[in-house]
């Protein structure tokens, strides 16, 4: 005891500073405790928010109607609030602890959009290339252009590209007698051969002697069909409008698929149909097809199509009512005037092909509420085609085409598009 008493000053300073380390090694050893607790703490949060979002993926595809995955998705929130308040409370833990040591200090990882710096490199990604999700649009996965694609129309068919619309162009000229030799250009535009199907024809006719309004050298026909803003499922509709080669009209066409099946039982359609069609430069048409008359009519048909082994059996059915305008001359009160008349029209067919051999039958009756005739471009057609079936083809719309001459025949089929002539 007494020499413990008897203790010299140098003996007591050395013994502060080793009380001093030891105090340094005990900060150190709990702000390394503070530190990996808050490691901890983060890295237990981080485990239960990869688990939720597992958890919100697997309930929007399979179970949108589970309460059990509804209620494991609560909790799972409930416990990634807690966490995330505890690891924040030791990362400030872990802070304070730090701050009288040596100890290197911990920060959380957050979560934050950095700058993509200016001098590297840029690459375009797309994203899913192949199409495998269901995003059935994906014109609207760009920012800016890029969403177009132009090409030079000609027979061959390409796969539509899953994320462009293709526009196909193609220059063409033609004659007819009253404009004589006419050049012009069609745009076609398409998406995923369903949606966008637009079509834009513009002509302009070259002959010098011309004797109509020199205005009416231009040809306009417009149509748009089934836009993307507006998908209808089953359902191809489009309208159209034109002033081309002495005719101006307008049209709206509707048709409403009622299959059952994509790849078996019969193929049946329904729509219905409105056209207003009038002569305004008489000296263009074939006057073996067409009066100087307008109609405008509006009805609804059907279609069914059955394939039995190698038979195709075809049937269509159709009536429109309307009216129709014709015998311009001077008005009384109005600069011209009009005959007006109401009339029925009415058509049907059925028809087999076989790989050697096709049939076609086909009925028609057209009804007026007076007696006077039909107009040419009205009459039910035994042979031929139906002149506002064929006018959107320039070989076949006016006198002296191609196609319209005394000598030749042809039959026009409205289901593929497709002429035979002879």
């Amino acid at each position: 005891m007494d020499a413990d008493r008897n203790v010299g000053p140098d003996d007591i300073a050395a013994l502060k500073e080793a009380l001093a380390v030891e105090r340094a090694k005990g900060l150190e050893i709990a702000a390394e405790l503070a530190v990996a607790r808050a490691k901890a703490s983060e890295d237990s949060a981080l485990i239960v928010h990869q688990k939720l979002q597992i958890a919100k993926l697997r309930h929007q595809i399979y179970g949108q109607r589970s309460e059990r995955s509804a209620r494991l998705i609560e909790q799972l929130a409930l416990a990634l609030e807690e966490l995330e308040a505890d690891a924040t409370e030791d990362e400030l833990a872990a802070e304070r602890a730090v701050a009288k040591t040596t100890v290197r200090g911990f920060t959380r990882k957050r979560a934050e959009r950095q700058t993509f710096p200016e001098h590297l490199p840029r690459e375009r990604v797309v994203i899913d290339p192949r199409q495998r999700t269901h995003d059935w649009n994906a014109l609207n996965n760009y920012w800016g252009g890029g969403r177009e694609r132009v090409r030079l129309d000609y027979s061959k068919r390409i796969e539509p590209p899953r994320d462009r619309k293709v526009t196909s162009v193609l220059p063409a000229v033609w004659y007819n007698a009253f404009g004589g030799a006419t050049i012009g250009a069609r745009s076609r535009q398409n998406y995923l051969d369903r949606f966008e199907k637009h079509l834009l024809v513009m002509s302009y006719a070259l002959d010098p002697n011309y004797p109509a309004n020199a205005t009416e050298r231009f040809g306009l026909y417009m149509r748009l069909g089934n836009p993307v803003s507006h998908p209808m499922a089953r359902t191809e509709a489009w309208v159209a409008g034109w002033g081309v080669e002495g005719r101006i009209g307008a049209a709206i066409h509707t048709d409403r698929s009622l299959r059952k099946h994509l790849s078996f039982g019969p193929d049946v359609h329904v729509g219905v149909d409105a056209i207003w069609m009038a002569v305004r430069t008489v000296g263009y048409v074939d006057r073996r097809l067409w009066d100087n008359a307008g109609t405008v009519e509006l009805g609804p048909w059907w279609s069914k199509t059955s394939v039995r082994g190698n038979r195709v059996w075809r049937y269509r059915a159709g009536v429109a009512g309307g009216i129709v305008y014709r015998n311009p001359g001077a008005g009384i009160q109005s600069k011209s005037r009009f005959d007006f008349e109401g009339f029925a029209r009415g058509t049907a067919e059925a028809s087999v092909r076989t790989p050697a051999l096709g049939v076609r039958f086909f009925f028609g009756v057209y009804g007026a509420d007076t007696s006077s005739p039909p107009p040419l471009q009205r009459r039910i057609m035994v042979a031929g085609a139906d002149p506002y079936t064929t006018f959107t083809n320039p070989m076949l719309r006016s006198g002296g085409a191609l196609f319209v001459r005394p000598d030749l025949h042809y039959q026009a089929r409205r289901s593929c598009g497709k002429i035979w002539a002879m």
